[in-house]
């Protein structure tokens, strides 16, 4: 198990890193990656579309490993993040927070039930709207109003 979790995470930081990203953390079976985005809307529909390249390239580096039985899972959100160390005194981590990290840990949280292995936000649909179809409109802990949950394409 310990061999395809490093596997996995080889190809997920090769893949977000040729497209700008970055991964802050590894949590158990998952991860936490950023990839930058400027403030101009052509720059941010270049890292959108970058983040799915990423993981089209994910998959299909594990399919070249033969390695078919990796399934994964990912959403994908636009929005302002607070980074940084975070802790006590004696212990820091190096996280994200804020309302755009929530919401896309809220995103991850259906795609099983939704059957899909990427979805994305309202805000990332408009960034690629070729690449998201909708799937629904779901209410998320700690949100006031639904929010709209894309289907992304390969």
């Amino acid at each position: 198990m310990i061999d395809s979790l490093n596997l996995f995470y080889d190809c997920a930081e090769t893949a977000i890193g040729q497209n700008g990203g970055e991964i802050l953390k590894f949590m158990g079976d998952g991860l936490l990656a950023i990839l930058p985005t400027p403030d101009d809307q052509s720059a941010q529909k270049a890292a959108a579309s970058g983040a799915i390249s990423s993981l089209e390239d994910i998959r299909r580096q594990l399919l070249a490993a033969s390695r078919e039985d990796l399934q994964f899972r990912a959403s994908l959100h636009l929005g302002d993040i607070h980074y940084g160390n975070i802790g006590s005194k004696s212990r820091l981590d190096f996280t994200a927070i804020g309302p755009s990290v929530n919401l896309a840990a809220r995103l991850m949280a259906v795609t099983d039930e939704l059957g899909r292995d990427f979805v994305g936000s309202d805000v990332f649909h408009h960034l690629v709207p070729q690449r998201t179809g909708l799937l629904g409109a779901r209410m998320f802990k700690g949100f006031e109003h639904p929010h709209k949950v894309y289907g992304i394409t390969g």
